[in-house]
């Protein structure tokens, strides 16, 4: 259903408006993304945190890489369910984001978050085995990058792109000024309506999601759980919104990107997101249980406090895109 989702809404916008409109958007993915990061490492040498070890590489990667699709489909979703246009025009737009976020959450984040601690380091600088292991890395990352262009929503938007950007494809699929009935229309149509079922069954996902890692809530913990969850909180609903509105309102005043309320809207809403689901299953994948479970509870309390800021910042948002 999600790659139907992201298929139809990128087909539709990048046959309404120029591509070259949307291709800063995967940039700008990963310009909050390098911004997370650099944060992160400021305010963890700040605490006398090393950025390296296991608590000092988490609290990075849960700052740095937030839930960039399942939350603001549902989000946008609810606030644009009776204006069909802005609900399209915001789904392609986090569609397009993803283009630029998932490959390196899948790469970057993976070697961050799963990648040798200082530990291993050391030891491997003992063996002199440190740069087997690094080439080791490069290659898992651009296997993973490989692998990530494959899947399933990421194929969905470069469909999309495709259908929308080439002519021909576009008449056999969209409606236009021309051609009120297209002869593969019924396809396109027929995307649309399984598409539908997505939103309802991601916030269920969420919430199962959530379910399952309150279950392993009372292991894995720590010595500095509640210090590293502090500053996730700062990280990822204080310092990094507030910076992505200064850099927003930069680029815009200096005309970098366009002045479009929904883009603008969109890139607000994805800083302030809680920290991606999909970290625990990159650290369960590398067999880490019991740092799994850390992350598990660490992602529920977080979760659960960004109810409050999350929400403020949306009505900050809506009112200063002038969306609404």
């Amino acid at each position: 259903m999600l790659p139907a989702l992201l298929c139809t809404s990128v087909a539709k916008t990048v046959a309404e408006c120029p591509l070259r409109t949307l291709f800063p958007i995967p940039l700008l993915a990963l310009a909050q993304i390098m911004v997370g990061i650099f944060i992160s490492r400021i305010v963890l040498r700040t605490v006398r945190l090393s950025t390296n070890c296991e608590a000092g590489r988490e609290t990075t990667v849960l700052s740095a890489f937030h839930n960039s699709g399942n939350l603001p489909l549902s989000l946008v979703s609810a606030l644009f369910w009776n204006d069909p246009v802005k609900l399209e025009r915001a789904t392609a737009i986090i569609a397009v984001f993803l283009l630029g976020w998932s490959p390196v959450f899948w790469s970057l984040g993976k070697s961050m978050l799963t990648g040798p601690t200082e530990t291993d380091i050391a030891a491997a600088n003992k063996s002199q085995e440190l740069p087997k292991d690094f080439k080791f890395f490069l290659k898992r990352a651009s296997r993973t990058v490989i692998n990530v262009v494959k899947s399933p929503p990421i194929a969905g938007c470069l469909t999309g792109c495709v259908i929308g950007s080439v002519p021909f494809l576009g008449r056999l699929f969209l409606k236009s000024a021309e051609e009120e009935s297209p002869p593969l229309g019924i396809i396109f149509n027929a995307l649309k309506n399984t598409a539908k079922g997505y939103m309802p069954l991601s916030v269920l996902v969420l919430a199962g999601t959530m379910a399952q890692r309150s279950e392993t809530s009372a292991r894995g913990r720590v010595k500095g759980d509640k210090r590293r969850l502090w500053l996730i909180l700062l990280l990822r609903f204080v310092l990094i919104p507030l910076t992505s509105l200064t850099v927003i309102n930069l680029a815009v005043n200096l005309r970098w990107i366009t002045n479009d309320p929904i883009l603008i809207f969109i890139l607000l809403l994805q800083s302030t997101m809680p920290s991606a689901q999909n970290c625990v299953t990159m650290l369960q994948v590398e067999d880490k249980p019991l740092q799994a479970q850390r992350v598990a509870r660490t992602q529920l309390q977080v979760y659960l406090a960004s109810i409050l800021p999350v929400s403020l910042w949306i009505t900050y948002f809506l009112q200063h895109a002038k969306v609404m």
